[in-house]
């Protein structure tokens, strides 16, 4: 049974990712309405990209860590039942190693514990971008998710002397306030700490 829902999830991908809307063309960005929508791609664009993120192989632990929230509740705040994609290295108890690996969670659910709704989230590197694969199916809260809903996103980083920095879009645990969120740019070179390599330059959301 995994292996057929994993073939699935790879075939949806390849169908549908030739078909990906262009939000980069100059024109008006569509609106799209609650739930209009079978799979989201979501997209960050690093001005660096730390090399942790390059690979799923085994990583150190606490190196990397990159965070998207999503008001699903249109409470402006981080509240029990938004949305979050969360990719960070993950201990395999079976070797005692970590590995990079992304969940898509709801916030909150009980005494501040995130509920897991989608173990392993499929994500794809490329140049300086990392994609996230979320298909709408996967949690109920997703129909209530629109080009107007509003997000959240920080990204830490320790380098090899443990020296933390890191990036928020737009700021530490606040959400954008945008009329469509197809695509976000951020502040450039507002990262803290020295590792520009963590600096978020954008983020976009396709739907299909």
């Amino acid at each position: 049974m995994q292996l057929l829902r994993l073939l699935s999830i790879v075939g949806l991908i390849l169908v549908l990712s030739s078909c990906k809307s262009d939000s980069s063309d100059g024109s008006e960005p569509p609106i799209v309405e609650e739930g209009d929508f079978d799979v989201i791609y979501v997209t960050v664009k690093l001005e660096g990209m730390p090399e942790l993120f390059a690979t799923t192989d085994t990583v150190n632990s606490n190196k990397t860590e990159l965070k998207i929230y999503f008001d699903i509740n249109e409470d402006n705040v981080i509240s029990k039942g938004d949305l979050t994609i969360d990719l960070r290295p993950i201990l395999f108890t079976t070797n005692g190693d970590y590995r990079l690996e992304a969940n898509l969670t709801r916030v909150y659910l009980q005494d501040d514990i995130d509920e897991i709704l989608e173990k392993g989230l499929q994500f794809e590197v490329a140049d300086n971008e990392i994609t996230f694969i979320v298909g709408k199916a996967w949690s109920e809260q997703l129909e209530y998710f629109s080009s107007n809903t509003q997000l959240s996103a920080q990204i830490f980083y320790w380098d090899e002397n443990d020296v933390q920095s890191s990036d928020y879009l737009p700021a530490y645990r606040r959400f954008t306030q945008v009329n469509n969120n197809l695509i976000i740019k951020d502040d450039l070179r507002d990262y803290e700490g020295n590792a520009s390599i963590i600096d978020i330059q954008e983020i976009r959301i396709d739907y299909l």
